[in-house]
């Protein structure tokens, strides 16, 4: 990768079945000369519009990765768990439509000799977890941002991936049950504290300093061709 700041061609936005009926929705953005697409995984509500996402996604793409950011649930179920919570903790049913869009990745003509690197937030850094303990080698690396890895505890051994944990400095819990994570991981793992930030990093600076951190472990030969 040169130093050469590069922008992505225009995102494609993407439907993809998970189900009978059921579709989830997806933004792809390529970079030229890419030879990895970073998989953004949101478990609740339209993430893939947040701004603090995007700009995650953008940082991302001047690095020289393809992104692609996808919602796991389907626009009616964003309704529902807005309402009553029903998805949102579901790990398998995340997990498995993290692995069906790792399919659509690696079918797609853009995609489909790229490097896939997982990216989850939350509940989703948990699914990607999962998937990745399923799917092996195939997964070149996970980034988990303050992510509930206590809710597939038993899964984390299996996890061949190298995974990166980002934490906010005053965020006690994720603190805690990521470093437990870390010790029932077989794979290399690094921890990563945001200084100044609780959860949500919403601190000044804060999102800036967790897309920084993601670009230099990435760079570092994590998941790039």
């Amino acid at each position: 990768m040169t130093a050469k700041i590069k922008a992505a061609q225009k995102t494609r936005e993407v439907n993809i079945g998970v189900s009978p009926g059921v579709e989830i929705c997806a933004s792809l953005s390529i970079v030229e000369g890419s030879g990895s697409v970073v998989l953004l995984a949101f478990g609740s509500g339209s993430a893939r519009h947040s701004s603090r996402n995007c700009f995650l996604s953008e940082e991302l793409n001047r690095a020289g990765y393809s992104t692609m950011m996808l919602d796991l649930l389907s626009v009616d179920e964003e309704q529902d768990d807005l309402e009553t919570g029903e998805y949102r903790f579901d790990i398998e049913l995340l997990a498995d439509r993290t692995k069906t869009a790792t399919k659509w990745l690696n079918k797609d003509e853009q995609t489909g000799d790229m490097d896939i690197v997982y990216y989850g937030l939350n509940a989703s850094a948990a699914s990607s977890l999962s998937a990745a303990s399923q799917l092996g080698k195939t997964i070149k690396g996970i980034v988990s941002q303050a992510g509930r890895c206590d809710l597939v505890d038993l899964e984390l051994p299996m996890v061949k991936s190298p995974v990166l944990f980002i934490v906010g400095e005053y965020d006690n819990f994720i603190t805690g049950i990521t470093q437990k994570a870390i010790g029932l991981m077989r794979s290399k793992s690094k921890l990563v504290f945001i200084e100044g930030a609780s959860h949500y990093f919403e601190e000044p600076g804060a999102i800036e300093e967790v897309a920084a951190a993601a670009v230099a472990w990435l760079s570092r030969g994590v998941g790039m061709k």
